[in-house]
């Protein structure tokens, strides 16, 4: 998935989390931001293997899959372990921090690990940056949009 839905999908929950009182504005915006963010590690991954930090051809690379390896320990099953022990650890101290993390990354997860066969996608380049975009995800991230916009307009 794109940094978009990364980012409107944890928002929706937190702001969920905003009408029920449990989560502020600022909580929410931070959830959505960690949310994507989890995908910095395929651009360490590039500048630690490959010595190129030039963020263009990191994000070419990944849209494209050409580098197998991008992905790395977060983004499978070990790495899912050691996040999980890391937010116990961190509920130990703060359970609204905890939660932020958690649903920052387990949204992450989630969609990243939904593999739906798109017979419809979108190529185009923006900018030098290369998208290859399938149908479900501007139709779901249209969703997540109009939900943000219907619960912020009932607040």
């Amino acid at each position: 998935m794109y940094p978009l839905t990364h980012f409107l999908f944890p928002l929706v929950i937190s702001l969920i989390l905003v009408t029920n009182g449990f989560f502020n504005y600022y909580q929410a915006v931070l959830t959505a931001l960690l949310g994507m963010m989890v995908d910095i590690d395929h651009y360490l991954h590039r500048v630690i293997n490959y010595k190129d930090f030039n963020f263009r051809n990191c994000w070419n690379k990944a849209v494209t899959h050409k580098d197998k390896r991008e992905r790395t320990l977060i983004h499978h099953e070990k790495g899912f372990i050691l996040i999980t022990i890391f937010i116990l650890i961190i509920l130990i101290f703060s359970s609204k921090l905890a939660l932020i993390f958690a649903i920052a990354y387990y949204s992450h997860f989630l969609l990243d690990h939904i593999h739906i066969q798109a017979k419809r996608r979108f190529k185009f380049k923006e900018m030098g940056f290369k998208f290859n975009m399938p149908l479900y995800e501007i139709i779901l991230n249209l969703a997540l949009v109009i939900i943000i916009l219907a619960i912020t307009l009932n607040m």
